[in-house]
């Protein structure tokens, strides 16, 4: 005799997301859930649709669908400032770094990655110039993949005279 039993109840995954479509699905969507999900074994049927949600929106070689951003600081005086930090559990690829120092004399511009396990920074890049485009693409900067995690702080520093400063990083969300 074949035994007929209920299939188990939908996790809260489908719940908390009810109101969205797979292709509106956004990054943050995705965080709020992985957030709550604890890795124990009655969380097994969320964890397994949370796998099955995060395959409509990443790739496992590219970055995952909506993630592309750019943060842009203005900075008006010289030195080194915050300029990016991955939340915790997140792993950004550094696309590209654009630098525009206008109306102003010469100055040099630097980008450090700072590990923080380690309270190492590391020079990525300086470079010094007068008014116009310091670093974009077509320098070909980064030359390399730059992959940044919650243990690493991206700074931005300035010295020298400007009047103006404008510096995007641009960033696409791996994990």
């Amino acid at each position: 005799m074949k035994q007929i039993r209920r299939p188990p109840p939908p996790s809260r995954a489908f719940d908390l997301l009810k109101t969205k479509t797979a292709s509106t699905l956004t990054v943050d969507d995705y965080d709020s859930l992985v957030s709550n999900a604890f890795l124990e074994k009655k969380n097994m049927g969320l964890l397994k649709d949370i796998d099955l949600i995060s395959k409509s929106k990443q790739s496992p070689s590219g970055p995952r669908a909506g993630s592309m951003k750019t943060v842009r600081i203005e900075p008006d005086d010289t030195g080194k400032i915050t300029w990016f930090t991955p939340g915790t559990g997140e792993v950004w690829m550094v696309e590209a770094v654009a630098v525009q120092i206008t109306s102003g004399g010469s100055a040099t511009c630097y980008v450090t990655y700072t590990i923080d396990s380690q309270e190492t920074p590391v020079t990525q890049v300086i470079t010094q110039s007068g008014n116009g485009v310091l670093l974009e693409d077509d320098f070909n900067w980064p030359t390399s993949t730059s992959y940044i995690d919650e243990n690493v702080t991206v700074s931005f520093g300035i010295n020298g005279s400007f009047t103006e400063c404008v510096a995007d990083l641009i960033l696409s969300r791996r994990r």
